[in-house]
């Protein structure tokens, strides 16, 4: 991600590029175990992945609640934002 804080839908998107990146590593793996060239790859998405989550909670709401930390004064807050069936071009 670059040095300017990225909007929601971009911070989202990184996240979910990331996760699918480290379930399909996984999956590999799993296949060959013994490919230290894959296992470097899994673990430099897993630590973005993690990055992407933990600015997501600074910036704007936890997503997980290990990361409900990042926001220390209103961490609870997430509670009273649009759930997604709520939001325009949700669930609906």
């Amino acid at each position: 991600m670059n040095a300017k804080t990225p909007s929601r839908t971009q911070l989202m998107q990184w996240i979910n590029e990331t996760s699918f990146a480290v379930d399909d590593l996984l999956l590999y793996l799993d296949s060959h175990p013994d490919d230290e060239q894959a296992l470097d790859c899994y673990r430099e998405y897993v630590r973005m992945r993690k990055d992407a989550v933990n600015e997501y909670a600074r910036c704007y709401a936890p997503l997980t609640i290990d990361t409900a930390d990042e926001q220390k004064d209103c961490s609870w807050q997430w509670v009273s934002q649009p759930w997604p069936w709520e939001k325009k071009g949700g669930c609906r």
